[in-house]
């Protein structure tokens, strides 16, 4: 898989940083996982949120912009061709209603004009979501808004990234995503060190 993942970059790099940023993505989410019990969630549901956005997102299939920025490198785009699987599958990776991490995160909870804040903080460098902080509709549990912190640290592949999601109501007191980015690095063995910003915004 990390020499696939090398591959890909190399030839995405030389292509379009626009294909690099859809690489970092998929490559990240068909890494191997183990089989997990999922019956019982002691944190906060993000993998549920997150997968209603994708249904919604497909059904309105909404225009976005998204700008990218990988070193010196600069691309934009604006479609409406979107596959939301694809798109979201990030934040996916900031789910952490895993058992082995259930006694792995100190939980920070606060309440304001907007609803309540929730922060849950890694308490080992290991466990791969060192922070997530969401502001919550409390009477109906959305998401209101998502940052967390994700690393990776092994022999061939080191990297940080900072992902955030923003969504608004828009009916029935549904919310729908209307912002999202990602930035960070990843130093991949005999690659070196490449930074990268992505955001992108709804547009309808």
């Amino acid at each position: 898989m990390k020499l696939l993942f090398n591959k890909l970059t190399l030839i995405a790099k030389l292509a379009n940083p626009i294909v690099f940023a859809y690489l970092l993505i998929a490559c990240e989410a068909i890494l191997p996982k183990a089989v997990e019990n999922r019956d019982h969630k002691p944190f906060f549901d993000v993998e549920t949120f997150i997968k209603t956005q994708i249904e919604l997102l497909n059904e309105y299939k909404p225009k976005i912009a998204k700008k990218l920025k990988i070193n010196d490198m600069y691309d934009s785009i604006t479609t409406r061709k979107v596959n939301w699987n694809k798109e979201l599958a990030i934040f996916l990776q900031a789910d952490i209603n895993k058992p082995a991490w259930k006694n792995s995160f100190n939980k920070q909870e606060q309440k304001n004009n907007w609803g309540t804040q929730i922060t849950y903080q890694a308490t080992e460098k290991q466990v791969p979501v060192q922070k997530l902080t969401i502001l919550v509709d409390t009477p109906r549990q959305n998401i209101i808004s998502l940052e967390a912190i994700l690393l990776k640290d092994n022999y061939f592949y080191v990297s940080e990234k900072k992902i955030s999601f923003k969504s608004k109501k828009f009916a029935q007191n549904r919310y729908m995503l209307v912002e999202y980015a990602m930035s960070g690095y990843q130093r991949i063995s005999f690659f070196g060190k490449e930074t990268y910003s992505f955001q992108a915004v709804i547009i309808h």
